[in-house]
């Protein structure tokens, strides 16, 4: 059961000030572009469940993710943590609690790798750093008048950050722990094991001028969700691959 009720209610109060602020581009270059010097500040972590047999929920702690002026979040965003060995990590934020200064992450846990073995055995009271979130190709558009979501396991933590902040459809794909992780976070969307679902999905989704597409996954299927796309016509494309195995062993 979540132990932390109160985070999403928490991040929805606070989303009416990103609506107006995001609209601005000198804003959305002083989030991107200064996010790139800050540096490593000490964390705790302060819940640790494990939701599915692939996913890690944490809830982590630190000063520096409390609520300041130069510290406006926007949905989606990724926070880089120390997992050990001299190794970081970027993890996209679920939810965030600003008052009490704690961050929600979602890990989904596959194969052996710096990050999933450190979120594998996290525990209560473990520390480690974190560097506050950073700009991504995968954010919340608030232009956007309509939102499909595409996926994997990986694009769960901020596809559900940003469908609470845009509602949106869509398809994710994985596999026996997808329906536990999508459950915990709340968010709907199509479920379909591995296979040609996503490009199947992406050839015949309708969409309209105002549609927002993100794409997540492997490189291999980023780009061919991406070319798939553009084929048809479709330019407000985000697109990112959010893991590899080079990136997991790196």
């Amino acid at each position: 059961m979540h132990s932390y009720p109160s985070l999403l209610a928490m991040e929805d109060a606070h989303l009416v000030r990103y609506v107006s602020f995001m609209q601005s581009p000198t804003t959305l270059f002083s989030i991107f572009g200064s996010a790139q010097k800050l540096e490593p500040l000490p964390a705790r972590i302060v819940g640790v469940e494990r939701i599915a047999p692939a996913f890690v929920h944490l809830v982590v702690e630190g000063e520096q993710l409390g609520e300041s002026p130069s510290s406006v979040y926007v949905p989606g965003q990724e926070m880089i943590v120390d997992v050990g060995g001299g190794r970081r990590r970027k993890y996209s934020i679920l939810r965030r609690d600003p008052a009490r200064s704690c961050v929600e992450l979602l890990v989904f846990v596959h194969g052996r790798g710096p990050g999933a073995d450190w979120a594998a055995s996290a525990r209560t009271g473990d520390t480690t750093r974190v560097t506050r979130w950073r700009g991504s190709q995968i954010v919340w558009d608030p232009s956007a008048r309509d939102v499909v979501f595409l996926g994997d396991e990986t694009a769960i933590p901020a596809f559900a950050a940003i469908q609470r902040a845009s509602p949106g459809r869509g398809l994710i794909q994985g596999g026996a722990s997808l329906g536990a992780a999508l459950d915990f976070c709340g968010l709907r969307v199509e479920r379909a094991t591995r296979g040609e679902a996503l490009l199947a999905y992406a050839r015949g989704v309708a969409v309209h001028e105002r549609t927002t597409v993100y794409v997540v996954g492997s490189p291999p299927s980023v780009n061919a969700i991406r070319q798939a796309l553009e084929a048809r016509g479709i330019t407000r494309v985000r697109a990112k691959a959010f893991w590899g195995k080079s990136r997991r062993d790196a």
